[in-house]
């Protein structure tokens, strides 16, 4: 469990998740603040097996799928 609220997790890329220090580092949405957040090894895991070539970690957002352009 994050804490992260859904709008940051719909928006959430690869690029913010760093492995070493096990954390996602991201601007939130309804601040617009810095934030980092650590994440345990089974969170990291769970990433990894999700992960393809994709630049967003969850490509579903409130409104079903998101579109690409």
């Amino acid at each position: 469990d994050t804490g992260m609220r859904p709008s940051d997790q719909f928006a959430l890329r690869f690029d913010q998740i760093d492995a070493r220090a096990m954390s996602i580092t991201l601007t939130q949405h309804k601040t617009s603040k810095p934030h980092v957040v650590f994440i345990d090894q089974s969170t990291l895991e769970a990433i990894d097996r999700i992960k393809t070539d994709r630049e967003v970690v969850f490509p579903l957002t409130w409104g079903g799928m998101r579109r690409y352009t």
